[in-house]
Formats: structure tokens, sequence, C-alpha cells
């Protein structure tokens, strides 16, 4: 017995089947299925379609937010310019990259991670597949990149 997920898209909505298929085996193959239905709210897919997570990045020092969300705008071009060099990061503004979860006051801390909404999923993939290139990074140690997950796919 195995499972199947077939999902369409209509409107707003993401309508997944799940057929539970059980092979039996006679002389013949024999197939049944039967359909369990269930609704997903396709923001989530769609919104983190184009976006990255940047971890352990410093955060600014500064009091004020819109110095930060600067500062971390010029920290994350950077990055990403070590990674691939040939993208173009002066379309980014900084509407495009939040942090987080909310500000710790320890000092010592771990960063917030940083959320970046990029133009296309391409450029995503792009930058997805040349992140090895971090561990050359001398500025900032262990600065980590993955792709913007759901929370299903953070549990597992």
């Amino acid at each position: 017995m195995f499972c199947i997920d077939v999902c369409t898209q209509s409107q707003n909505l993401i309508n997944c089947v799940k057929f539970r298929v059980i092979m039996i085996y006679l002389h013949t193959h024999v197939t049944i299925t039967t359909g369990i239905m269930c609704t997903h709210a396709s923001t989530f897919l769609f919104e983190k379609k184009n976006n990255i997570i940047l971890f352990n990045v410093p955060e600014s020092q500064k009091s004020k937010p819109s110095d930060g969300a600067k500062d971390d705008l010029q920290l994350v071009k950077e990055i990403l310019v070590h990674v691939s060099p040939e993208m173009n990061m002066n379309s980014m503004e900084t509407d495009s990259i939040s942090r987080l979860g909310s500000r710790r006051g320890e000092q010592n801390s771990r960063p917030r991670p940083i959320k970046i909404k990029l133009d296309s999923a391409e450029h995503k993939f792009k930058l997805l597949k040349s992140a090895w290139k971090l561990k050359d990074y001398t500025k900032h140690a262990k600065i980590g990149l993955s792709k913007d997950k759901t929370k299903k796919e953070r549990l597992t």
C-alpha cells in the first residue's frame, strides 16, 4: 500500500486529494483507490516560492528599526554578491528583506534569521545552488542559506 497526493489550483485554494492505492497481486494486478479530500490555503506555498532565508547574519546595533533595516540590506547584498556575483542585487530594496521573530534583548543571543523576497524562482535556485560558497566567506562565520520552508517541512 502507498499514498499519492494529487493537487490542483482553483482561485486561492489548493485542493489536494490523497489517494490510498492498494495493490493486490493475484493472478492479475488489481488496483483499488480511495480518495480523501483536504484543502490547504495556497498562500503559504506561493508566498514562499521566491523566498530564501539567511541564518546567523549579525544584527545591527542601531536603535532605530529603519537604520537596522538599511544595515541588513547592505549586509545581505554583500553576502549574496559573494555567493553569486553574476546576479544583479541593485534592484533589492529594504521592503524585500525582513528579520523573522522579535528582537531579543540579550547582547550575546543568536541573531534572528533574515527572509529575502527575490524577483524570481530562478534567482532563488541559482543562490541555493551556489550556497556552498558561503564556506569561503570569512567576514562573518557560519552564515547559512536555505529555502523558505513551510511549517510541515521544518518539522520533518
